[in-house]
């Protein structure tokens, strides 16, 4: 599997009535309940946990989590080059606990070649969480080409980003990330470029002024408009009508 690398793995005992609030971390947390039962929230998202179940959390989401009876809890952290959602998953063979314990214990112990072993483990774990997949039609490159292509087809219209990662039940901080990981640019990016393209494409109508051009595009104000070609092509948009260049250096 791709560019396994530990970051944390640690296991405790939580009690009754414990609350861990919301907080978020920079790499992949997978934390299995062994026994016990409570309920967690990641990003917009509840979910509720029970024995021998896994909750698989992706970067800078935040997340939070009650205990309703006393809980073990493993927990192992991890970057990857893999590209996994929120999911909460059942392991009722208990296949995951034992790669999971395996980790942990080959990471707090470290004998011979434990950082050879880790990775074998790893790419086992990677595989069940693979077969474990959820299959709900809110898979993240799916919905991920739905937000492309609605921004590539609406981009005249306002369009909130925070709005469409809260519609995702993923942290705005998830959504830049997941967003650029597929797309190359960052949504803010992408909106900006989709405009400032199709307003390229209408300046060669030279019966819409520069401002009707702005409005039908999304941008706020022609002011906007002009510093944001700018930006992208070299030129402001006036110059570019009048010399049909695409950028200063032509």
């Amino acid at each position: 599997m791709k560019n396994f690398e530990l970051k944390t793995a640690w296991g405790i005992r939580r009690r009754k009535g414990d609350h861990i609030q919301f907080h978020d971390h920079n790499f992949y947390e997978l934390v299995y309940y062994s026994n016990g039962s409570g309920r967690g929230r990641v990003g917009t998202e509840s979910y509720t946990f029970s024995a021998n179940t896994f909750v698989l959390i992706p970067p800078y989401m935040e997340h939070e989590e009650c205990l309703q009876a006393d809980s073990d809890v493993l927990c192992v952290g991890f970057l990857t080059g893999e590209a996994f959602d929120f999911q909460l998953l059942n392991d009722s063979q208990g296949i995951v606990y034992g790669i999971v314990k395996t980790i942990l214990r080959e990471a707090t112990e470290q004998p011979l070649y434990y950082k050879e072993m880790i990775l074998v483990k790893s790419d086992e774990l990677m595989l069940e969480m693979r077969r474990l997949e959820n299959t709900r039609p809110q898979n993240s490159t799916k919905n991920f080409e739905y937000v492309i292509n609605y921004i590539a087809q609406n981009y005249h219209e306002k369009i909130t980003l925070r709005s469409m990662a809260e519609q995702m039940h993923i942290s705005y901080d998830y959504f830049q990330h997941r967003f650029k990981e597929i797309q190359g640019e960052s949504p803010q990016q992408f909106l900006v470029h989709t405009r400032v393209e199709a307003a390229e494409r209408m300046l060669s109508d030279k019966t819409l002024s520069c401002t009707e051009i702005a409005y039908r595009c999304g941008f706020s104000n022609s002011a906007q408009f002009s510093a944001m070609f700018k930006r992208a092509k070299g030129i402001t948009p006036q110059q570019y009508r009048q010399t049909g260049k695409k950028d200063a250096g032509q």
